[in-house]
């Protein structure tokens, strides 16, 4: 499934794509160009996809694990930071960036939710596709998988300065990026926020999300 059947070379790629700093891991990044060659089996991809159907339960808009981080989401208020004007700030009075891992999947179990209707789970793929890194993304996986390595992507939550807002992504395989300025964080952020139902935002769990595909 990779462009070199040698598991010295691809363990060595691997080693190199650990150790890059994911702050500065883009598509442009030579441990990601370095698997565009690389063939997939589309086939045995799509199988997988259809075969984890069965597993993802989707019930109403969203599946079972998109639920229970809506039900439970973080709170990353940090009541030391103030906002300058003294005003609330979504989730709460922290007007600052702070960053937080809120959940790790692996991407064709996305892609599954996606097909049952899972909305959040269609989102993420749709903005993996959009930046043209989905591909990629079952590219590296791939070679991840080759070395009995773990190939899951974790999702990334960060507090959006002093907006009423949180921007959220899906991270590389392996890779955390901390800050929406850096890496794949910069192409695949989203834009969320949490609505009363008189459609002021509100910091209380549980609530429904308002979610945007606009970038920072």
């Amino acid at each position: 499934m990779t462009a070199t059947s040698d598991p010295n070379e691809i363990r060595q790629w691997y080693d190199q794509y650990i150790a890059a700093k994911a702050g500065l891991l883009t598509s442009d990044s030579p441990s990601i160009q370095a698997v565009k060659d690389d063939d997939i089996d589309v086939s045995f991809l799509e199988q997988r996809i259809e075969e984890l159907r069965s597993e993802v339960s989707v019930t109403g808009r969203f599946c079972i694990d998109c639920q229970a981080l809506f039900d439970d989401w973080p709170d990353l208020s940090d009541d030391t930071t103030v906002h300058p004007d003294g005003t609330d700030c979504f989730p709460g009075t922290g007007a600052d960036w702070k960053h937080a891992v809120v959940r790790s999947c692996h991407v064709i179990r996305l892609e599954a939710a996606a097909r049952n209707g899972c909305l959040f789970c269609t989102l993420l793929v749709r903005k993996l596709k959009e930046s043209e890194a989905l591909h990629v993304v079952h590219q590296i996986v791939a070679r991840l998988e080759s070395l009995g390595e773990s190939a899951e992507a974790s999702i990334s939550l960060q507090n959006w300065g002093q907006n009423q807002s949180q921007l959220l992504w899906l991270n590389w395989p392996g890779k955390v990026s901390t800050h929406c300025n850096g890496g794949n964080a910069l192409s695949r952020n989203l834009v969320l926020g949490a609505l009363r139902s008189d459609g002021e935002y509100c910091s209380a769990p549980g609530l429904t999300l308002r979610l945007d595909t606009a970038d920072c």
